[in-house]
């Protein structure tokens, strides 16, 4: 069975998404910001978009991608975790 993280989030949520699976000698990448959208099939895959407010890129802060959208599938086909979509 896949992991799904659809209808876990509403619009307006603040959530963090990660880009990779955190681990051990590796710094996080992830967005942080603010579901404005839960089921976008735009791409042929259900994503949330989220508003971009923070951004972290190998451990640290930039702001290259604050205030743009961005697309969150809601399922991976493979190598998803439970925590990949979390609140904030």
């Amino acid at each position: 069975m896949k992991l799904s993280h659809a209808n876990r989030f509403a619009v307006g949520n603040t959530v963090r998404a990660y880009e990779f699976q955190p681990c051990a000698g590796r710094n996080d990448c992830y967005h942080e910001g603010k579901v404005v959208e839960t089921c976008n099939k735009e791409h042929g895959y259900d994503a949330y978009i989220i508003e971009v407010t923070r951004h972290v890129f190998d451990g640290e802060a930039v702001s290259f991608r604050n205030g743009c959208r961005v697309m969150v599938p809601h399922m991976l086909a493979s190598r998803d975790y439970s925590h990949r979509i979390m609140p904030v």
